[in-house]
């Protein structure tokens, strides 16, 4: 695996490393050693699906707080999504800030996102799924959320939700 810092302190692209013949290719999707070199909690503690039916649904933006903050890695394993991360640690220097990527079935890129970070994803097109760990269980009561529209984060979307769920619509603004 290649890891990849953004200009947000913690979070990393993961490229697979592929190794490849004439049946296609194999790679690890995870390594306990490779995350514990890179210096990357590589807690798991629950492995969860999602998937959109339709593009334009927002997941999102949600976190736990502490105690019982989680360290989540994210991969698209069918269709495409805008996977979503803001800073939500206060005393970072890029609090509030946010970064978008691609994640796809074709460009098979995994999204390391630590703890302090509100978390989500919108499907760019139809059918879309995605895999994800986590380090901890979600529990009721402890989760947080920002809206995707909230001014302050600044979110740069290619285009506007058209399907959010009422929870997510419900989260105020910073």
């Amino acid at each position: 695996m290649k890891f990849s810092k953004i200009e947000i302190d913690g979070p990393r692209i993961v490229e697979l490393n592929r190794l490849g013949d004439d049946r296609g290719f194999f790679a690890r999707q995870f390594c306990v050693d490779e995350f514990n070199k890179e210096g990357l909690n590589s807690s798991i503690l629950q492995i969860n699906t999602s998937y959109c039916f339709k593009k334009g649904t927002l997941r999102g933006l949600h976190y736990q707080i502490e105690p019982y903050a989680e360290v989540k890695f994210i991969r698209c394993i069918s269709g495409k999504i805008l996977d979503i991360l803001v800073d939500m640690r206060p005393s970072s220097i890029t609090y509030l800030k946010s970064f978008s990527i691609e994640l796809s079935s074709d460009n098979r890129l995994g999204m390391y996102i630590p703890e302090g970070f509100a978390h989500g994803y919108m499907s760019l097109i139809d059918n879309s799924e995605v895999l994800y760990s986590s380090s901890q269980n979600y529990i009721p009561g402890v989760e947080k959320g920002i809206r995707w529209d909230d001014p302050s984060i600044q979110l740069d979307l290619p285009f506007i939700p058209s399907v959010v769920s009422i929870k997510d619509r419900s989260h105020t603004n910073i």
